[in-house]
C-alpha cells in the first residue's frame, strides 16, 4: 500500500512579496528620521553602486518611480531630514 506524505515545504512562501515593495515609517525617537525598508529596496541597494554618480542617480529615479518619495512627503519629510535604509543614511533634499 503506498504511503502518502503531506507537503511540508511551500515554495511560494519563499517568494518576495512584490505587492508591498517598501514600508516607510518615522523613527519613534527622532521625528526627523525616516526609515525605508522592503524587499525591492534591499534588492536595489544590493546591485546599485551608490558611490558612482550614475548609480546614485539611478537609485534616486527608482525611489521616485516606486512611490517611496511620495510616501516620505506624505509623512511630512522636510529638507535636511534623514532617510535610513539598511545601514545607509541620506539627507533628503528636493
Amino acid at each position: 500500500k503506498p504511503v502518502v506524505f503531506e507537503q511540508e515545504f511551500f515554495p511560494e512562501d519563499m517568494l518576495i512579496n512584490e505587492s508591498l515593495p517598501f514600508t516607510v515609517q518615522v523613527d519613534e525617537e527622532d521625528s526627523s528620521v525616516f526609515i525605508v525598508e522592503g524587499p525591492r529596496i534591499e534588492k536595489m541597494l544590493g546591485y546599485t553602486n551608490l558611490e558612482s554618480e550614475k548609480g546614485f542617480n539611478f537609485f534616486q529615479k527608482f525611489m521616485k518611480s516606486s512611490g517611496a518619495i511620495d510616501r516620505l512627503e506624505e509623512l511630512g519629510i522636510e529638507e535636511g531630514d534623514t532617510v535610513k535604509m539598511y545601514g545607509l543614511q541620506f539627507d533628503y533634499y528636493k
